[in-house]
């Protein structure tokens, strides 16, 4: 374990690394960041942020802004049929007959607890986290109890 010491002003963090080569990049983007003209970062942003907007091309992001459910199912059935090792979910309404691509006669193999089930069978691990919420208790329970039991009837863990 290595570890540099960035110290600005009264300020300092410890950083650690695994070994040298990394702390040498460490100190490499860290001269760069102040080599380079501060605009973009000494003016205020929207919202009152201190840093400027940043997408997915600039910063290697994974996260996406959907703003309509065809596009957001579109980008989780393609998340699941592309995951190699584990697949994690988390809600308080999921509904394993929810077909994420549509038209459903010509995408019978996108619902939900199916492409679960092929993605078990091919060895990734499916986990999920229910969340309770106690303000919705007449309709969650009924729907998270069937979630899971179908889970459990076909060996996917839960």
């Amino acid at each position: 374990m290595v570890s540099l010491e960035v110290t600005c002003g009264n300020r300092s963090i410890t950083l650690r690394t695994k070994n040298s080569s990394k702390a040498k990049d460490w100190v490499a983007a860290i001269n760069d960041a102040g080599l380079r003209p501060p605009e973009g970062w000494c003016y205020p942003h929207r919202f009152s942020s201190f840093a400027p907007p940043r997408g997915l091309t600039d910063d290697g992001s994974k996260a996406q802004w959907f703003i309509d459910g065809h596009a957001a199912f579109e980008a989780i059935a393609f998340a699941i049929e592309n995951a190699k090792s584990e697949i994690f979910i988390c809600g308080w309404w999921v509904c394993p007959e929810l077909f994420l691509r549509r038209p459903f006669k010509d995408h019978t193999s996108s619902r939900l607890d199916a492409l679960l089930e092929a993605k078990a069978k091919q060895g990734v691990q499916v986990s999920g986290i229910r969340c309770e919420l106690h303000f919705f208790p007449l309709f969650l329970p009924v729907n998270m109890r069937r979630f899971v039991c179908l889970f459990i009837s076909k060996s996917v863990s839960y």
